[in-house]
């Protein structure tokens, strides 16, 4: 199973990238990662220390996934490395989640980059915890099986048109190199033809010539006869 899960994180990438704040946010997207059952989820809480620049090889995770789960603590809101990430998941065109945790998210500059999105709405229970509801569980699996299933068929659609393409393209090499072997047998029929019609031509000189020789000399034999004749 390791292996298999080891094999599509390298075809595909990850499933979830979950965008958080570790100052304020760690534990609740442990519990938004373990509640997402059979999806791989991407959370930077050991590869990198806090910072405002993020790691190449953590963009490379980012910008691999399918959906990412943005938790906007107040932390998470007023992050510049959340914001970067963001920005950068933006430009794949896949669907960003965001989850606005005590209306933090609408008081950020993060505001204008979603606006319009869909949010989840959180609040934290007396003790401060916070806990994912089944419905947010639910809206992140429906988006990552909605946005999977939307990759499978483009790439299914751009194999087919390549295929076809191939093929067309096999077809056009198959027909030009018929057409090459048709217009060679055709050249050395042609030649053939010319070949046949100067032997024959050349046949037919040297009897004319023949025929000339014969006709002339019996003209010849002629004279000579009418001569002797004449003198007797």
């Amino acid at each position: 199973m390791a292996a298999l899960q080891h094999l599509k994180r390298q075809i595909f990438g990850e499933d979830i990238f979950v965008s958080y704040s570790r100052s304020d946010g760690m534990d609740y997207a442990l519990t938004v990662a373990a509640g997402l059952k059979g999806l791989v989820c991407y959370l930077d809480q050991l590869d990198t220390q806090p910072g405002e620049q993020i790691p190449h090889r953590v963009l490379r995770r980012l910008e691999s996934s399918t959906v990412l789960v943005l938790l906007a603590t107040p932390a998470a809101a007023s992050s510049t490395a959340v914001a970067q990430e963001v920005k950068t998941f933006l430009k794949t065109s896949r669907p960003i989640i965001p989850v606005s945790v005590g209306g933090a998210l609408e008081n950020s500059d993060l505001w204008p980059l979603l606006k319009g999105a869909a949010i989840s709405q959180v609040v934290p229970d007396e003790s401060g915890t916070l806990t994912p509801t089944a419905q947010l569980l639910q809206r992140i699996s429906s988006s990552f099986i909605y946005t999977r299933r939307a990759q499978w068929l483009r790439r299914i659609a751009i194999g087919t048109v390549v295929g076809v393409v191939g093929l067309l393209a096999l077809a056009a090499v198959v027909s030009w190199r018929s057409i090459e072997t048709a217009i060679a047998k055709a050249d050395a029929l042609v030649a053939e033809a010319r070949e046949t019609a100067r032997t024959t031509v050349a046949a037919a000189e040297e009897e004319a010539r023949r025929t000339r020789d014969r006709a002339n000399y019996e003209s010849f034999l002629r004279h000579e006869a009418e001569a002797k004749k004449g003198k007797r």
